[in-house]
């Protein structure tokens, strides 16, 4: 009985110390914000940054379908960039602003890290960032956006799956205007 005790006093003196710091870690985390869809797509460009990529360019506006093909330079980034850093929600001040939620999608095969508003205010509806467990690689990240006031109705979907699409539907509405509903698709050739 003296031996069992002994050993479950040293198993706990050694454990405590890596419980303690686990919750430091995670405080840490949180103090640092939200996953960075930011600093993910400099990571992608850094990838991609010199090599050809040619993309099919689809537009619909309005039911007005138009396509050409585009190469992923610099500028066309940058124009794609802009949508999904201003719905980047890593900034330390919105810490607690969202719901956080991590599950298996079983359609989709995918682990993911969902981020929900915690109010209809925040520009930033959802975030949704679907990865591989195997080799904890990103597969996609779907971002919802809606803004909304007495006069007007601005939405916004995009989604980036690495290599294949990206897509970025916008949507706009006042009392004195007719709806302008946006959708560009990018297909990685």
């Amino acid at each position: 009985m003296k031996i069992v005790l002994k050993y479950l006093t040293i198993c706990l003196l050694f454990l405590i110390p890596f419980a303690c710091n686990s919750k430091k870690e995670r405080n840490h985390e949180e103090k640092e914000g939200y996953f960075s869809v930011s600093q993910f797509l400099d990571d992608q460009w850094k990838n991609r940054e010199g090599i050809p990529y040619t993309l099919l360019k689809v537009t619909n506006f309005n039911g007005i379908i138009d396509s050409s093909f585009v190469g992923l330079d610099s500028i066309t980034w940058k124009e794609i960039r802009k949508y999904f850093d201003a719905a980047d929600i890593s900034n330390p001040e919105l810490v607690g602003k969202y719901h956080f939620s991590h599950y298996d999608e079983d359609v989709l095969n995918l682990a993911m890290f969902s981020y929900e508003a915690a109010s209809e205010k925040l520009w930033v509806q959802k975030t949704d960032i679907g990865y591989d467990q195997t080799n904890n690689r990103i597969k996609m990240v779907y971002i919802e956006t809606q803004k909304k006031n007495f006069v007007s109705l601005e939405k916004q979907k995009l989604l980036y799956i690495p290599d294949e699409t990206i897509q970025i539907q916008t949507y706009q509405k006042t009392l004195i205007s007719k709806a302008k509903d946006l959708k560009i698709t990018y297909y990685f050739q």
